[in-house]
């Protein structure tokens, strides 16, 4: 008997524990990613590229007509559109706090992302953990893994200027 209730519980919370993992958040695919973005442009580009970086997805794409180079920023796990750059030739604007990990210079932006800062090697004193508006190219740096297989993205800014926020 002991070993009958024993089987039914184990059961019971082996259904159970599988019924609520499948309705736990999935993380979404480079595809889906792809899908987000293209549902919200149209037509992307001829070449489109999803990388993972930072939590999210870059969707970046570009074409051989007249169409300048776009860029997206997804959620890797919820799908939400963080951010859409339709034209990444021209500068955009950031506010956020002033952080430098591993050596890098980052800001970690109000949406919730980070973007390194090229040419800048570390924060003046003064500026780190405060508030600043950084204005620049923002490109999607894109780079193979060791083993063959998806890239990995890093959001940088170009040519950036920053300034304390007010």
């Amino acid at each position: 008997m002991k070993i009958c209730v024993l089987l039914f519980l184990s059961a019971a919370t082996a259904f159970f524990g599988a019924k609520a993992m499948s309705q736990a958040p999935q993380a979404i695919s480079k595809e889906q990613a792809v899908s987000i973005a293209e549902k919200d442009a149209g037509f992307l580009g001829t070449w489109v590229r999803a990388c993972a970086g930072d939590g999210m997805w870059q969707v970046s794409a570009f074409s051989r007509s007249a169409n300048p180079p776009v860029l997206y920023l997804i959620d890797a796990a919820s799908g939400r559109l963080l951010y859409r750059n339709k034209n990444s030739d021209v500068p955009v604007s950031f506010i956020g706090n002033a952080t430098t990990e591993q050596d890098e210079t980052i800001i970690i932006t109000d949406e919730g992302f980070k973007i390194r800062l090229d040419g800048l090697q570390r924060w003046p004193q003064k500026t780190v953990n405060k508030r600043v508006v950084v204005t620049g190219r923002l490109n999607s740096l894109e780079k193979q893994p060791a083993p063959p297989g998806d890239c990995v993205a890093r959001l940088t800014f170009k040519g950036a200027k920053w300034k304390l926020a007010k």
